[in-house]
């Protein structure tokens, strides 16, 4: 009830509502033998244009960025990177993901909604050295890898495929980045 009042607060204050919907993007934090582990249950990942996209037989690369800070905002940083790749598989109409660092990790038959879920398993922080009556911060970042690495043949070749994406409006609109931050709050 009380974030209610606050949402009420703010627009009173003349706060834009939409600058509140992003503040509810927030991360819930679970430590776990010394790791620092994060859940975002809005995180929505696969959806729309992109859905379609894996379901044409295509991959999708999310690099997932996850970021704690302790003491205070501007002091200790500890960064945790990790790249995942997605697929579908039509027979079984489920999801695979692939983790590409060290040490590979992979799961398939994952439902839409539990690829995120899954990717957010395996990514941490560690939290030694961190006090527990400490603030601490922490923000995810998920962003979308668009396809690199083309020849210089391929990106200057004209085909049915460029041309459909070019004309078409599949890829406007589609969300390619997800930020979530929570904090300040204890470990």
């Amino acid at each position: 009830m009380g974030g209610r009042r606050d949402v009420l607060k703010l627009l009173v204050a003349g706060v834009p509502a939409a600058a509140v919907a992003v503040g509810a993007e927030t991360l819930q934090l679970r430590v776990s033998a010394d790791k620092l582990f994060v859940t975002a249950p809005t995180l929505a990942l696969i959806q729309g244009p992109l859905l379609q996209h894996l379901k044409n037989g295509n991959t999708a690369s999310f690099d997932f960025n996850l970021s704690l800070w302790a003491g205070s905002k501007n002091s200790t940083r500890r960064p945790a990177f990790e790249r995942f790749v997605v697929s579908y598989d039509l027979w079984e109409e489920k999801f695979s993901v692939a983790g590409l660092r060290k040490p590979q990790v992979s799961a398939s038959r994952l439902t839409a909604q539990g690829v995120p879920a899954w990717c957010l398993e395996h990514i941490s922080v560690p939290v030694t050295g961190i006090a527990s009556n400490a603030p601490v911060w922490a923000k995810l970042e998920v962003n979308l890898v668009e396809k690199q690495n083309k020849s210089d043949s391929e990106e200057n070749a004209i085909n049915l495929a460029s041309l459909v994406e070019i004309f078409s409006n599949t890829n406007r609109g589609s969300q390619r980045r997800w930020v979530f931050e929570t904090g300040p709050t204890k470990l």
